[in-house]
């Protein structure tokens, strides 16, 4: 799962590494960018752009409405959920890193997890276009761990260098593409370590967030 992400470039960085237009769109550096908020968003017809999002939308589920900020990629373009977008509604969520949360003692700890050698990368993912009685809002994509990721969490966020985000945008309906994508993923080397718990609190905001913090709860047999 991805719950929360970062993106601390500048707008020109975003541009050129990308290759898109903002196009008007104002993009500040966030270092804690949380569900429900407008973010950038890569779309790509005849040239690429970046779009404000929100982060996240409902679908129905169980006679309600359920909120969804992920959706698995593997299963993507067969849930009926999901396929009608997955189909002609792809995008890529610019980021430079992301946390995750794990369990020690009574304590979820925060991690910051990024990628030395890819210090800024897309997600893939799909969004639900804007119409007469709901806003554009997009879901990030995931994937299975491996190496560090995998002792914090069970998935990953689907990574894409330049290539990827190329080939996610023209092919990404081709299951064989989703599964190479996400082998290439899992083969980026992260690297995570603990930070401040001040990240759980979605108005603050700030490089002090990414600082690394040791934490001391305490073990318990069941850690």
């Amino acid at each position: 799962m991805c719950g929360r992400y970062t993106l601390t470039v500048s707008p020109a960085e975003l541009e050129t590494w990308f290759g898109a237009r903002s196009e008007g769109v104002k993009i500040l550096p966030t270092w804690n960018a949380s569900p429900g908020q407008d973010l950038p968003v890569l779309l790509k017809t005849d040239h690429a752009w970046f779009a404000p999002m929100r982060w996240g939308f409902s679908i129905p589920a169980g006679g309600g409405q359920s909120f969804m900020i992920n959706a698995r990629s593997e299963t993507v373009t067969s849930k009926s959920t999901f396929k009608h977008l997955a189909s002609g509604f792809r995008c890529v969520i610019p980021a430079t890193g992301f946390f995750e949360w794990k369990k020690r003692g009574s304590e979820k700890i925060p991690y910051y997890i990024h990628f030395p050698h890819l210090p800024l990368y897309g997600m893939a993912g799909i969004y639900r276009p804007q119409t007469l009685d709901q806003d554009a809002a997009f879901i990030i994509l995931t994937t299975e761990p491996k190496g560090i990721i995998r002792t914090l969490h069970e998935r990953m966020p689907l990574i894409l260098d330049q290539e990827g985000v190329e080939e996610w945008l023209r092919n990404g309906q081709d299951p064989e593409l989703r599964l190479n994508l996400s082998e290439q993923s899992r083969a980026f080397t992260a690297e995570a370590y603990s930070v401040s718990s001040r990240v759980n609190r979605i108005a603050n905001n700030g490089p002090e967030l990414l600082r690394p913090e040791e934490h001391t709860a305490p073990l318990t047999l069941f850690d």
